[in-house]
């Protein structure tokens, strides 16, 4: 029931199209067969120790606000953090988290190395102020989605162990029952700026392993952030994008993607469409927003 790589349509787009679709919540059953709208953003954080968040990420969010989609999913960097400052990390959070939770639909998090910070306080911290779960899926329309997370403290750069065997049988599970399986973590498989050497690619027996279980299972799209740009390849039948373009210094790209920016992402039937959306070019749209559902 997996589509083919020809359903993906990318679009990086200065105007995106007017959209109609569909914490964590309970959520009401949605129809497998209904198209629905969700959108991705990542690295908003700020560039230096004690800022407020960005003005282009309060711009970002302002614009989802106007789409009401479904829900949101983030790829990770909300904080820029403080290893040896708590007071610092919850500071940010009081700032950024009722920001993200005023678009008015679910919000689904991914955690990154700077909620992370190789320190157990701030793990701790942030499962209890942004997501009590660390990775985490859920089914919405004919879609599974599967959080994940690649800065477990001793596990950096690595998604193994408990993690990495909780994914397997996850994955199995929904083996002919969706039809499409995203896939999110924070840092990316493939970097191709100035993550290279410091992203899963640090352990490429790791990754290498990640692959195959993508392969095995059908996994369409994995997306993520770290890098902050825009980035699309397809690696033996997966399609990777890294998306972590909503505040932070931008990074330099070989691709061109060196630039703000969010994903709108509609799933109709078999096809995925994704709009690669600059802030301050979108139209809004007359949705309505359908609560997301609880997480397993």
């Amino acid at each position: 029931m997996i589509a083919s790589r020809l359903s993906r349509i990318i679009l990086v787009l200065m105007v995106a199209p007017a959209i109609s679709g569909g914490g964590i919540r309970a959520a009401a059953a949605v129809k497998t067969s209904t198209p629905f709208t969700f959108v991705v953003f990542g690295d908003n954080r700020p560039a230096s120790k004690n800022a407020p968040p960005p003005e282009v990420f309060r711009e970002i969010v302002s614009e989802i606000r106007t789409l009401h989609p479904a829900f949101v999913m983030t790829t990770g960097d909300l904080v820029l953090g403080d290893k040896n400052d708590t007071a610092v990390v919850n500071q940010e959070y009081n700032e950024t988290l009722p920001l993200v939770r005023s678009m008015g639909v679910p919000v689904y998090f991914v955690a990154g190395n700077h909620e992370m910070r190789g320190s157990a306080a701030d793990q701790s911290l942030y499962e209890k102020r942004v997501s009590p779960k660390l990775y985490y899926s859920f089914n919405y329309g004919n879609s599974h989605f599967v959080a994940l997370d690649s800065d477990i403290v001793g596990q950096e750069h690595r998604i193994t162990g408990a993690q990495f065997n909780w994914l397997e049988r996850d994955l199995k599970s929904v083996q002919g029952k969706v039809k499409h399986i995203f896939v999110f973590a924070h840092q990316p498989m493939y970097p191709v700026s100035l993550h290279i050497g410091s992203s899963l690619d640090v352990y490429p027996a790791d990754r290498d392993r990640l692959q195959g279980l993508f392969e095995k299972y059908h996994v369409g799209e994995f997306i993520c952030g770290h890098e902050h740009l825009y980035d699309y390849s397809v690696h033996d039948g997966v399609t990777n994008i890294i998306s972590g373009g909503a505040g932070a210094p931008l990074y330099p790209s070989p691709h061109g993607g060196s630039f703000h920016h969010y994903l709108i992402i509609t799933v109709d039937g078999g096809r995925i469409f994704i709009s690669v959306v600059k802030p301050g070019a979108i139209i809004p749209a007359n949705a309505v927003a359908k609560p997301a559902p609880q997480p397993k």
